[in-house]
C-alpha cells in the first residue's frame, strides 16, 4: 500500500529520488519531526538549506509544514531532518506584546494566540476553556511553557497539526474509520503492553495560592485515589505473612506527593491530582500496532489524538484506544514529477494508549461471543454493538 510522497521545498517540488523517509507526529508533542535520505551534491545542499520551509504531502494530504532544521552529508548520503514551523513558540523567549508579561481573566486560548502571534503560529481549539484569573510570565520562559502549564491545569493537551498549527484539545472528539482487526487489513502486526510499575495510590498534590496568607492559601492540599491500586483510608496495617496473602492485608499502599510549582487554588490542585491519577491508570495500558500504508479504512490519514477501535484475542486486547505517536515510513521513493512512488512500502507505527493517560473516558468493551480476549483489557460493554469496518461510539 504505496503513498504517493510530495516533498515541497521553499515551495517548489523536489524530483529526486529519496531512502528512509520518515514523519514522527505525536499527540503529546507541539512539533512534529521528518527525516530523510537523498544522494548527496553542492545543488542539494543548497535546496534543503538548514532554515529552508519544507512541506511533505501524502498523496496531496498535508502532512507535514515546517522547516530543514539540519543537514547531514557524506560521501554517500545526504541526510534532511526537521520540525513543524510550531517550534520557534516552543524554543524561544515568550515576549508580550502588550510589554508586561501579566494576563488578567483570559483563557488559555487568547494567552496562547497572543504569545504565538509573532511567530507566525496559529493556536486554536475544540473545547470550552475556564478563563485564567492571573497569569505572569517567567522572564525567559517560552510560549509552550507558559501555555503547557495553563492547558494542563485544565485537563487539555497542546497538540501540534499537520499544517504547522497548534490544537488546545483533549482525546475522544474525532474518531478514526473501521478499526484494527488482529488478521485484517490494514494491520500488520501487534503488541501489547500492560505495565502497572508505576500507578500510585494515594497521589497527592499540595501548593501554595499566591491570593491570601492564611492555612487556606498556605497549604493547599488535594488527594485522588486509584482504587484499583488502593482504595483509600489510612496507610494499610502490615499482617503477619501467609502463603496465601503476605504483606498488607488490604490492597497495594503507594503513596505518591507532587509540589506544584506555580500558584494553585484547592480547586486546581484537585483537578492535578485527579489527572495525575488517569494518567498513571491510562498510560498502564498500551499497544503498539503497525499498518499497511498511512491510513484508516475510510481513507484518513493516521492521526495523533483520534480513537481507534483495536481487537485480537490473541493480544487479548478489545477497546478504544487513542493514537498517542505515529511514524510513517517509506524505505525508497522514486522521481516523477516531484513525487515519489514507492518501491519499499508504506507503513505507519501507531503508539496506542488508554484515552485516561490524556484526559480521556475509558473506552472498553467486551468480546463476541466465543471470543477469548483477556479480562485484564475487556472490561464493560462497547459504546455501541460493533462489527469488523463499523466505528464503535
Amino acid at each position: 500500500m504505496a503513498e504517493v510522497i510530495t516533498v515541497l521545498a521553499n515551495g517548489q517540488p523536489f524530483t529526486g529520488t529519496f531512502k528512509n523517509f520518515e514523519v514522527d507526529a505525536g499527540y503529546h508533542h507541539a512539533a512534529h519531526s521528518f527525516s530523510f535520505e537523498v544522494a548527496p551534491s553542492a545543488q542539494r545542499l543548497q535546496i534543503f538549506a538548514p532554515g529552508t520551509p519544507l512541506q511533505i504531502q501524502f498523496n496531496n494530504d498535508v502532512a507535514f509544514t515546517g522547516y530543514v532544521d539540519r543537514l547531514q552529508p557524506t560521501f554517500k548520503k545526504l541526510t534532511i531532518s526537521g520540525r513543524s514551523k510550531s517550534q520557534d513558540f516552543i524554543d524561544c523567549a515568550a515576549i508580550d506584546p502588550g510589554g508586561t508579561g501579566n494576563f488578567q481573566n483570559q483563557s488559555p486560548l487568547a494567552i496562547a494566540q497572543a504569545l504565538a502571534q509573532p511567530f507566525g503560529v496559529t493556536v486554536a481549539t475544540d473545547q470550552q476553556l475556564d478563563d485564567v484569573e492571573s497569569y505572569q510570565l517567567v522572564p525567559g520562559e517560552s510560549g509552550f511553557a507558559a501555555c503547557e502549564k495553563l492547558t494542563r491545569a485544565q485537563g487539555l493537551t497542546l497538540s501540534g497539526q499537520y499544517d504547522g498549527s497548534l490544537k488546545l484539545t483533549k482525546p475522544g472528539s474525532k474518531r478514526h474509520a473501521g478499526g484494527l482487526y488482529q488478521g485484517q487489513a490494514p494491520l500488520k502486526d501487534l503488541e501489547g503492553d500492560l505495565n502497572w510499575a508505576h500507578r500510585h495510590s494515594p497521589i497527592i498534590v499540595r501548593g501554595q495560592s499566591a491570593s491570601g496568607t492564611d492555612a487556606a492559601a498556605l497549604q493547599v492540599e488535594a488527594t485522588a485515589q486509584d482504587a484499583s491500586v488502593w482504595g483509600g483510608g489510612a496507610a494499610p496495617v502490615q499482617s503477619a505473612p501467609s502463603s496465601s496473602a503476605p504483606g498488607f492485608t488490604t490492597g497495594r499502599y503507594r503513596p505518591l506527593v507532587h509540589v506544584e510549582d506555580s500558584d494553585i487554588d484547592s480547586e486546581t490542585a484537585q483537578s492535578l491530582a485527579d489527572a495525575h491519577s488517569q494518567r498513571e491508570a491510562g498510560e498502564a495500558l498500551k499497544a503498539h500496532a503497525v499498518t499497511y500504508g498511512f491510513r484508516d479504512s475510510g481513507g484518513t490519514l493516521w492521526t495523533p489524538g483520534w480513537l481507534v477501535w483495536v481487537e485480537s484475542e490473541r493480544i487479548g486486547l478489545c477497546q478504544a484506544l487513542l493514537i498517542k505517536k505515529i511514524k510513517f515510513t517509506q524505505k525508497r521513493g522514486g522521481a516523477g514529477s516531484g513525487k515519489h512512488a514507492s518501491k519499499g512500502g508504506s507503513t505507519a507505527h501507531l503508539e496506542l494508549v488508554d484515552p485516561r493517560a490524556y484526559g480521556g473516558t475509558a473506552a472498553k468493551g467486551s468480546s463476541p461471543p466465543g471470543s477469548t480476549a483477556s479480562s485484564i483489557w475487556n472490561v464493560g460493554t462497547p459504546p455501541v454493538p460493533f462489527a469488523p469496518g463499523s466505528v464503535p461510539g
